[in-house]
């Protein structure tokens, strides 16, 4: 991942100033965090009817070499995020 502080912190940006599909596309991984971090390319361009190639530019725009990496990183930061979210 190149430069990328935060997978979580670069898809709200993305959110918020991303092109029309990268603001649909980091919506939706933002609401459903274990959705995108478990789906298949193909069912999360279905999700939001986009492209297959429009995922993967998406995950490339966010610093990560292709939807493999974009995964791993976001598996890594729901992994982390939970230890805060837990009561324990």
């Amino acid at each position: 991942m190149n430069n990328v502080v935060d997978i979580i912190t670069r898809l709200q940006m993305t959110a918020e100033n991303g092109s029309k599909a990268d603001r649909r596309l980091a919506a939706m991984v933002l609401a459903d965090l274990d959705f995108a971090s478990k789906a298949s390319i193909s069912e999360i361009a279905a999700r939001i009817d986009v492209s297959e190639p429009t995922v993967t530019r998406f995950c490339r725009g966010l610093g990560c070499e292709g939807v493999r990496d974009f995964k791993f990183w976001l598996a890594q930061a729901i992994a982390v995020g939970g230890q805060y979210l837990t009561a324990e």
